[in-house]
């Protein structure tokens, strides 16, 4: 491994803090509902819609961070056929010379 390459950013985590603010978050809207003695059902409904949209979100964050350029010189995705469809389509990275 040379030293040429700039340095890996670290990979997208969930701190401390940010699952406390989450957790709260969470109770506050169940301490909100209890508070207007909202029924269970709807209490159930509500968790489930929370649940998908932070799945959702978390899906959406890990397509755009996969969809980051590695800075390796690869394209993630598909790897290494998606070298060889560019080369196939006739776009090259770096084109060939033109003879003189």
């Amino acid at each position: 491994m040379s030293n040429d390459q700039p340095p890996r950013q670290p990979p997208l985590q969930f701190r401390l803090r940010t699952m406390l603010i989450i957790t709260a978050v969470f109770a506050a809207i169940f301490a909100v509902l209890k508070w207007l003695d909202v029924p269970p059902r709807v209490s159930l409904i509500v968790l489930i819609l929370l649940a998908v949209s932070v799945i959702a979100a978390l899906g959406l964050v890990v397509v755009i961070a996969g969809s980051v350029a590695r800075g390796d010189g690869r394209e993630s995705g598909r790897g290494s056929e998606a070298k060889s469809d560019r080369e196939s389509a006739g776009t090259f990275e770096n084109p060939p010379e033109e003879p003189k």
